[in-house]
């Protein structure tokens, strides 16, 4: 089963013949697309409403129209920060590549990561400040701001500069794995050179558990359509087992069968060809979006790192805290604000993070 709001944005996006039945003077429209913006798919959402040619009372077509137009906008600045990396780069002849951006539908982000090779980070952010980009460290010096640069100009979306991932003070993946096999992908119309799909599957994955803690539905969308395309599993799993992530990835392959089960009736991948007989229930449970990963889960990560690198990340485990018991007061994800002024609506009180620089 699948909460109700949760089936609506889902039968929009995957176009289902179910969002013509919906009866719309019993949904709470606001809420509706609060719910959209959560799952990152906003945008996307409006513009299937539209596309689709429902009818709407015209206070619904109205904000639609103002979600798509103020969208574009930001897209349009996605646009061209993308174009700005890519002149830098190719003109000074630097390898680079756009990691966990590529999603396979346009959305609206707050930053663009970007990945450059390990012994250029000192080059890289001497040329960026020459041409007039603000770079400053990351707030987090002890883990990821060891190997990250937060990038800034006016009128761009914020550009995190990265050598190698760090989250949570730890290793994740071979270097030599992330530069292997590269492709290109367009990111916002924009061709880009991104890692391979399965670098950026462990991207997604990693970035799931072990920083945000709850999964939208875009980045389940990412994630099952990476896996639709066909992965060389073989390549993920000898990743997952060196670095000793593979009882986490475990549970959380469980989660995305579940979520896959719940809206396209089949498991995503085959658990048990990696894993054997390892088991994991989950208690089946009305499924709404974005699902929240459950605590015991969210332990479960610390405790992996604390054992296998000897180390508790102790600000990230009481950021972790402080932003859940946020959420469930406010309804205000962690690491996420609005893009959209829902405000403007005159009904609630909704934080706007403002994409531009």
């Amino acid at each position: 089963m699948i909460e109700k709001y949760s089936k609506i944005i889902i039968d929009a996006i995957l176009e289902r013949k179910e969002i013509k039945l919906v009866d719309w003077s019993d949904i709470d429209f606001l809420k509706l697309l609060v719910q959209a913006s959560h799952n990152r798919v906003l945008y996307l959402f409006a513009k299937k409403l539209l596309g689709l040619g429902i009818s709407f009372p015209d206070k619904h077509k109205d904000l639609i129209l103002d979600v798509i137009k103020e969208g574009e906008k930001n897209l349009e600045v996605l646009r061209n920060t993308l174009l700005l990396l890519d002149d830098i780069f190719k003109k000074e002849k630097i390898d680079y590549l756009v990691v966990k951006t590529f999603k396979y539908f346009d959305y609206i982000t707050f930053d663009v990561d970007f990945l450059v090779r390990y012994d250029e980070f000192k080059k890289v952010i001497d040329l960026l400040i020459k041409k007039d980009i603000m770079v400053k460290s990351h707030p987090n010096l002890r883990t990821q701001g060891l190997h990250q640069r937060n990038c800034f100009k006016s009128g761009f979306l914020k550009m995190d500069l990265h050598r190698k991932f760090f989250w949570l003070g730890i290793d994740h993946v071979d270097l030599d794995f992330i530069w292997s096999n590269t492709t290109k992908r367009k990111i916002a119309g924009v061709d880009c050179p991104v890692p391979s799909l399965e670098a950026d599957f462990l991207f997604n994955n990693k970035q799931l558990v072990y920083e945000r803690g709850y999964i939208t539905l875009l980045d389940f969308l990412a994630v099952k359509y990476a896996s639709d395309e066909g992965l060389n599993w073989e390549d993920i799993m000898a990743q997952v087992r060196k670095y000793k992530w593979d009882g986490t990835f475990f549970v959380l392959l469980n989660w995305l069968n579940y979520m896959h089960q719940e809206i396209f009736g089949r498991d995503m991948v085959d658990v048990s060809r990696y894993f054997g007989s390892k088991k994991y229930n989950i208690r089946r449970r009305k499924l709404k979006l974005p699902l929240i990963y459950p605590l015991k889960e969210v332990m479960s990560v610390f405790k992996e790192i604390a054992l296998n690198n000897k180390h508790i990340p102790i600000l990230e485990f009481l950021y972790y805290f402080f932003a859940m018991g946020r959420y469930l007061i406010s309804n205000r994800l962690p690491f996420y604000d609005h893009w959209y002024d829902f405000n403007k609506t005159g009904h609630g009180k909704h934080i706007v993070a403002n994409c531009i620089n």
